[in-house]
């Protein structure tokens, strides 16, 4: 499923979710936290555990090698072997997670007042490697829902970030020429480089943290910002 443009319009701006628009590490950090609480584990030794291998298992659901279910508890089951945890069920343990995130409305600060600038100009997808329940409850649960016209997930292309093919199909939800699309998001290579070598108008790096360019490409987003809220400078709003 993919949501429908409701208008159309001239240019388009196509937003990752996670870390862009959606504060998931605040709210994953969190959900987690809570686990932890509940089940005595150490929180600081367990969390490391959970943000390495659940990169590891999203990379693998990427690559096609497991199933979205088998991903979420192979994060959960890796991380507890890891912690010499043997008495809590990794299945157990995701069922909770996905609850506790769920309970969770965390966006980033300034999402909202963009948008609201921005939609009467442009038309606004988002693009996300992220499943499509989970983004679609993001989506439902908050006020983003009033400002996206569609969204591609990683189910919807049938591949991830940053693949040719999931920008072209966005390009295409979009309705617009690929030259008047610009494309936002805080991950160097699936947003910035993704979105450039598959010949979007502009890219601009969400980079709140002000972090260095990764050495290994040499690409240059066209703007760099720290503040959502700069786009509307960027993009030339007022």
């Amino acid at each position: 499923m993919v949501y429908s443009v409701k208008r159309q319009k001239k240019k388009a701006l196509l937003f990752d979710l996670d870390d862009t628009l959606w504060d998931h590490q605040k709210a994953q950090k969190s959900a987690i936290e809570d686990i932890c609480v509940h089940h005595e584990i150490d929180f600081l030794t367990f969390y490391r555990y959970y943000h390495y291998f659940n990169q590891e298992a999203w990379n693998d659901y990427a690559n096609k090698l497991v199933s979205l279910d088998e991903m979420r508890i192979q994060r959960f089951a890796r991380s507890l072997k890891s912690s010499r945890i043997d008495h809590l069920s990794p299945h157990m343990l995701s069922e909770e997670y996905l609850a506790l995130y769920r309970g969770r409305i965390c966006l980033v600060e300034g999402a909202i007042e963009a948008l609201g600038a921005l939609r009467p100009v442009f038309t606004i997808g988002v693009i996300t490697n992220g499943s499509l329940d989970v983004q679609k409850w993001k989506l439902d649960c908050s006020q983003l829902k009033d400002y996206v016209d569609f969204m591609v997930t990683v189910d919807d292309a049938k591949c991830s970030k940053p693949s040719h093919a999931f920008f072209e199909m966005a390009f295409e939800k979009s309705g617009v020429h690929p030259r008047d699309i610009t494309c936002i998001g805080d991950n160097f290579k699936d947003d910035i480089v993704g979105a450039i070598m598959a010949g979007a108008g502009r890219a601009v790096w969400f980079n709140p943290q002000n972090h260095s360019i990764p050495g290994e490409f040499d690409i240059q987003p066209d703007f760099m910002i720290l503040r959502l809220t700069e786009l509307l400078n960027v993009l030339s709003i007022y």
